[in-house]
């Protein structure tokens, strides 16, 4: 049997990230980082896709408990994680990623800094002029997003400025379901700017602008999260807060392997930084095609 280490991918749909070198959302560039990172180290990957259900994500790990794979890695599936006990009883390497749970115990996280990035993504809109700032979201049981409307607020009240009636709004993530929810919240016409935790949810948020009869970025501007690359081709490319998807991808291997050596993590968290890219949707020069968001400068383990 080949060395395998399994991931468990967040969202639901086909898991074709191997075949789609291009134009991919946040979960499936995850994926490719995951896996040149397993490749270069040596392992095969095995995936496991729960589609946010409990019962997969469950049965997923039990098999891969069973097939005495070298080491896993979690992407939680919203809510509890009802494995965790076997997880934990397992004796099998495994690293959480992406999502932080709060019953996990000592086992090691490898995250982004979501509310540092969403902060600075407001702020950003903030230095446009921007006041009356809404937050589109995905699901509010997900830390993540949680996270990153903690981050929206944090910048609003920094700011001084209080926050409308009205001015979070959950959504699965998606584009359909970023449409759809942003003709509701625009339809008022109180906003002047959306901040949306996920750029999925964003590029829909984009289209309700324009079938809304308004503008971006004169009547609406918008900036996101994740940092995909589609988001450099759409009118007017989206600022986003863009993820290392390189740097997830390395850092979460070589935390496991270092949970398969039997190693003593010296932190738990390992926190990765976000970089902002700045385009056209939030008011600055329209940059079209810029897919390169650099590396990113520092890990920060807390």
């Amino acid at each position: 049997m080949p060395k395998g280490c399994q991931w468990s991918e967040p969202e639901g749909g086909l898991f074709v990230w191997l075949r789609l070198p291009n134009g991919m959302d946040s979960t499936e560039l995850l994926g490719r980082a995951v896996e040149e990172a397993a490749f270069d180290a040596g392992y095969t990957l095995l995936v496991g896709n729960s589609t946010e259900n409990e019962t997969r994500q469950t049965s997923y790990v039990r098999t891969f408990i069973q097939r005495q794979v070298d080491g896993l890695l979690v992407v939680p599936a919203h809510g509890s994680i009802s494995c965790l006990a076997e997880l934990r009883n397992s004796g099998t390497p495994w690293v959480l990623l992406d999502r932080h749970i709060a019953d996990g115990g000592a086992v090691p996280e490898v995250l982004v800094d979501n509310r540092g990035g969403a902060r600075a993504a407001t702020e950003h809109l903030l230095s446009h002029g921007r006041r009356r700032i809404l937050c589109l979201a995905g699901p509010a049981d997900l830390a993540p997003a949680t996270e990153r409307v903690g981050g929206w607020a944090e910048a609003l009240r920094q700011a001084g400025l209080r926050a409308p009636k009205k001015s979070v709004w959950h959504a699965p993530f998606g584009r359909q379901a970023g449409y759809q929810v942003a003709t509701k919240m625009l339809a008022a016409k109180n906003a002047n700017a959306v901040f949306v935790t996920s750029d999925e949810q964003a590029l829909g948020v984009l289209r309700a602008v324009r079938d809304l009869g308004l503008s971006c970025p004169d009547d609406v501007a918008i900036a996101s999260f994740d940092g995909i690359l589609g988001t450099a081709y759409a009118t007017p490319a989206l600022t986003t807060m863009a993820q290392p998807f390189g740097d997830i991808g390395r850092e979460s291997l070589t935390r496991l392997l270092a949970e398969m050596g039997g190693a003593e993590p010296e932190v738990r968290q390992s926190v990765l930084p976000v970089t902002l890219i700045r385009r056209g949707s939030c008011g600055c020069p329209d940059v079209f095609g810029d897919e390169t968001p650099g590396p990113a400068t520092a890990i920060s383990s807390v």
